[in-house]
C-alpha cells in the first residue's frame, strides 16, 4: 500500500511570517492570479528507517522550504509556492510520478503557465522528462543549524541560482 503525504508548514522566522497555505494568502493569490504565472511545487521524502536517514531528510525538507520561501518572497506577485508534497523515501518512483503529474495537471495546469517541481532528491533526476512540469534538482545543505553564516550564504547562493534558472523560462 502506498501513501501520499501532504504537509503544510507554519513557521515564524526573523523576517516575519512566511507564506502559508491559509485563507489570507489564498485571497491574495486570487486577487493577483492574473499576474502570477509561475508555480513551484517542492517535493521531499520522509523515512523512519533509521535516525540518520530521518534526520538527513528532515534537513533536506527544511532547506527546500527555505529556498522555496525565499523564491516566493523575492517574486511576490509572480511566483506561487505550493505546500510541500511529501512522499515515502523508499517509494516506487513511477507510481509517484503518476501521482505528481495527476496532481499538477488537475491543480496547477489551468492557473500557471510555468510549473516547476523542486527537489533535493537526486534520484528524481533520471525521471525528470516524465514530469508534466519542469524538474529542478538542487543540492541540499547538510548542517542542522540554518542560522549560521555558512548556511545563510549557501541558501542565498541557491536562491540566486534558482532565480536565474526560473527567469530563463519567462
Amino acid at each position: 500500500m502506498n501513501f501520499v503525504f501532504f504537509c503544510v508548514t507554519f513557521s515564524l522566522d526573523k523576517e516575519g511570517i512566511d507564506m502559508q497555505w491559509n485563507p489570507e494568502d489564498l485571497s491574495a493569490f486570487f486577487q493577483a492570479k492574473d499576474y502570477i504565472d509561475t508555480v513551484i511545487l517542492p517535493i521531499t521524502s520522509i523515512s523512519f528507517t533509521n535516525k540518520e536517514e530521518a534526520e538527513k531528510l528532515a534537513i533536506q525538507k527544511r532547506s527546500l522550504e527555505i529556498v522555496s520561501q525565499e523564491m516566493e518572497r523575492n517574486y511576490a506577485g509572480r511566483i506561487f509556492v505550493c505546500p510541500v508534497y511529501i512522499y515515502p523515501h523508499h517509494v516506487n518512483r513511477q507510481t509517484e510520478i503518476d501521482r505528481i503529474n495527476s496532481w499538477t495537471e488537475e491543480m496547477l495546469a489551468e492557473h500557471f503557465e510555468h510549473r516547476f517541481i523542486l527537489s533535493h532528491d537526486i534520484g528524481w533526476k533520471k525521471y525528470e522528462k516524465q514530469f508534466e512540469a519542469n524538474f529542478i534538482w538542487t543540492p541540499s545543505f547538510s548542517l542542522k543549524n540554518f542560522q549560521t553564516d555558512e548556511a545563510r550564504q549557501f541558501m542565498k547562493e541557491q536562491t540566486t541560482e534558482l532565480s536565474d534558472l526560473i527567469r530563463s523560462y519567462w
